[in-house]
């Protein structure tokens, strides 16, 4: 289990020093896609979402799996969507969209992906506009039916960082530079990290590229 040291950073400092991270790594050629996630394939997801239609009665909202992302997970993990749009960084200043899975589209109450583009849905007095629906992904494992997940966009609430590399790649070289560049932007924590080649190689091309999580 990678946990997420304190950093006790102001939010607008987290998102700078993510930025920073990421800016280096990817100076490395070697690199080939950086994301950062609240859940990672392979862990039970732990975070919740509960909403209803706009114009329904509350009592008729439901639960749903969350998983905060940034605009770099979709294609990070090859994920399809099925219709609407992927997140952008305005989306992520705005903090008022979403994209659903199709488990949770059926949830809400809609039968197709391009029916429910656009609608909104209320959580915590707050409207949300549901802008891309994405195929459903066996998160946790194969043998797991999917969960009707809610994906929000944000680097606030994260855990993990992913960097991807082709495996032709020396694998401690990749490590050292993450590490080192890890150790420069949170100086006061150290890496955690898992390789999640066995997890992540059925959403990634034949290549065998990988994925490296490191907690931060």
């Amino acid at each position: 289990v990678v946990k997420a040291p304190n950093t006790n950073d102001e939010k607008s400092v987290y998102s700078n020093k993510l930025k920073v991270l990421k800016d280096r790594l990817l100076t490395n050629p070697d690199i080939k896609g950086f994301t950062v996630t609240s859940d990672i394939p392979g862990k039970e997801i732990d975070n919740f979402f509960g909403c209803y239609k706009k114009g329904d009665d509350p009592s008729s909202g439901n639960g749903y799996y969350r998983t905060d992302i940034d605009p770099e997970y979709t294609g990070f993990f090859k994920a399809k969507l099925l219709a609407g749009r992927d997140f952008t960084e305005l989306d992520r200043q705005a903090g008022d969209k979403l994209i659903v899975n199709l488990k949770a589209m059926y949830r809400i109450g809609y039968n197709d992906p391009n029916e429910v583009i656009g609608k909104i849905v209320i959580a915590d007095n707050k409207e949300y506009t549901i802008i891309g629906v994405m195929d459903d992904m066996n998160y946790f494992s194969v043998k797991s039916e999917p969960m009707p997940t809610i994906f929000t966009v944000s680097d606030w609430s994260q855990k993990y960082l992913a960097v991807k590399y082709d495996s032709s790649t020396d694998l401690n070289r990749i490590i050292s530079d993450v590490e080192t560049s890890f150790h420069i932007v949170y100086p006061n924590n150290i890496p955690d990290y898992i390789i999640l080649e066995d997890k992540v190689a059925s959403t990634t091309q034949t290549d065998r590229t990988f994925a490296l999580i490191f907690g931060i």
